[in-house]
């Protein structure tokens, strides 16, 4: 029974929303710091992180900056399963660049946002949908355990967020689309591609890194707008969402759908770069996958636009010294 468990993710939820409120103020800093010599392989995969973001510095230092990650992660994750604790206040929002949205909402078109896995990201979505009328659907991958992406997914909607899980069913984007081109918003991650879905090569801190194509596809064939909207934690019930300069399918030049998705992700990933230099410890990215360096091919999509699974013997991986 692991965190990909229905049975955990409802006493994790029970926890965060039951347990007293001074325990869920208090207890997740040292939790993790007492958890955080027994994640090694995650440990590592930080330091390499904070490295590209921050360059080499000494080894206590890295390891503080390390440990800080999760941390971070423990607070933002309890206090997002303590939104329904009965008397809980919501927590105050601080935006920045609500000009770049008013001025994407002035206009009758879908939306992509695309976001990352900084801070309290999923109580970003949710502050966009409480502050506009459109719909706003989050695109996620598949679990391991379908009782708890549904269990997961139940409460999502109930705080106003739509939910779609992609798979590798020919049509699974569809909705997505469907929704998009009726004028409503989608919220899909950057940082993380889906293992079966197609990825190519952007420049993310000087080093090329593999990123998921399907945001940018989607956003071509709807013909809308991608608005880099990130998040952080500033405290204890306090957010700050930052909304980037949209990128329009036209900013893209002329040629392949792949290489005008490029160059869109590569104008969204100068604003999660910004973004991520800001606040270096708050990038809930635990692997070292992402930054498979030159030697890594990307996955072309299919000629249906419907990403191909990735062949696994040929990924290749950066360790860490």
């Amino acid at each position: 029974m692991g965190p990909d468990s229905l049975v955990w993710r409802r006493w994790a939820h029970f926890g965060a929303a039951r347990a007293p409120r001074w325990f869920a103020v208090r207890a997740p800093g040292p939790i993790a710091w007492l958890l955080a010599p027994f994640l090694g392989r995650a440990r590592r995969a930080l330091i390499a992180h904070q490295r590209l973001i921050v360059g080499r510095r000494g080894p206590v230092t890295e390891y503080f900056a390390a440990v800080s990650a999760p941390t971070q992660y423990a607070h933002c994750l309890t206090e997002a399963l303590g939104a329904p604790r009965p008397g809980a206040k919501p927590p105050g929002v601080e935006v920045r660049g609500s000009d770049a949205l008013a001025g994407v909402l002035g206009r009758d078109v879908g939306l992509v946002v695309c976001t990352a896995h900084v801070g309290p990201w999923e109580g970003a979505a949710a502050a966009l949908a409480a502050k506009t009328d459109r719909p706003v659907l989050l695109v996620m991958a598949e679990e391991r355990d379908p009782r708890a992406a549904r269990f997961e997914d139940e409460r999502r909607q109930e705080r106003g967020l739509g939910v779609v899980r992609l798979s590798e069913h020919p049509l699974a984007a569809l909705p997505i689309l469907e929704h998009l081109q009726a004028g409503g918003i989608a919220a899909m991650q950057i940082d993380r591609p889906s293992p079966a879905g197609a990825t190519m090569l952007v420049d993310l801190f000087g080093r090329p890194t593999p990123l998921p194509e399907g945001p940018f596809r989607l956003a071509l064939l709807a013909d809308v707008p991608l608005l880099p909207v990130f998040a952080a934690r500033l405290g204890h019930g306090r957010r700050l969402v930052v909304i980037g300069r949209p990128v329009w399918p036209k900013d893209a030049p002329s040629g392949s759908r792949h290489h005008r998705a490029r160059a869109l992700a590569s104008l969204v990933a100068q604003a999660l770069e910004a973004h991520l230099r800001e606040f270096p410890t708050q990038w809930f990215h635990f692997v070292e996958e992402p930054f498979g360096g030159e030697a890594e091919a990307t996955r072309p999509s299919a000629p249906s636009g419907r990403p191909t699974a990735p062949k696994r013997p040929g990924r290749t991986r950066t360790k860490v010294a």
